[in-house]
């Protein structure tokens, strides 16, 4: 039986996780991405394998999951500086406006 066939939606990883059928939840989201043709979609796909992994305690697998998601944010133009303390810096200062809009 699948999601589909309870006619849930695997776009909700709530979803994912009431039903429990987390190795079911894994191998749908594991083939998804690779069918999946819009980038950002295809990112938050990734992003739910992830918390699938990380529910079955396969926090290795979880973060191969996130680094699938990151390079297609990568592709879509949102690169990450590589150097720890420019990421620390540039993390900080969006944080700050972020803050800043916020309270507006």
């Amino acid at each position: 039986m699948t999601f589909q066939d309870r006619g849930l939606d695997l776009r909700d990883d709530r979803n994912v996780r009431r039903v429990g059928e987390l190795i079911l939840a894994e191998d749908h989201l594991t083939r998804a991405p690779a069918i999946e043709s819009d980038p950002a979609r295809r990112a938050d796909l990734f992003r739910l394998l992830a918390v699938t992994r990380y529910s079955r305690g396969r926090g290795d697998d979880a973060i191969e999951a996130v680094a699938g998601g990151l390079a297609v944010l990568a592709v879509l133009g949102h690169r990450f500086p590589r150097h720890p303390v420019t990421l620390a810096v540039t993390t900080l200062g969006r944080f700050l406006a972020g803050t800043v809009v916020g309270r507006r």
